[in-house]
């Protein structure tokens, strides 16, 4: 990975690719999303997040989007999610979880 962290998540797209999302580190809450192509065997940065985030979820759903929900922004839980969309490479802020978690589970 480009930079260290813990606490983040780690997707496998339908391309085989590996998308790495937020996550702490010493600088502190981190927005950035790093992809492990797995064909070059590189690591990339690419489009951040709107929100900071660790100890959130990442499920790939079945049209290969990606949903971020939750997790702890260093102050506070999170109730907010995203959506992202590997082909536009764009992030969508959607629809607040009704209960703030971290650490949360969600399975297809």
């Amino acid at each position: 990975m480009i930079h260290s962290r813990i606490s983040h998540t780690t997707s496998l797209l339908p391309d085989d690719s590996v998308l790495v999302t937020g996550g702490v580190s010493r600088s502190g809450v981190l927005n950035t999303r790093e992809l492990y192509n797995s064909q070059t065997q590189t690591w990339m940065l690419i489009t951040s997040m709107n929100v900071k985030r660790w100890k959130h979820t990442a499920t790939v759903l079945h049209d290969g989007k990606v949903l971020v929900i939750g997790g702890y922004d260093g102050t506070e839980c999170l109730s907010s999610a995203e959506l992202y969309d590997p082909l536009a490479q764009l992030w969508k802020i959607t629809d607040s979880i009704t209960y703030i978690k971290d650490n949360v589970l969600l399975n297809q």
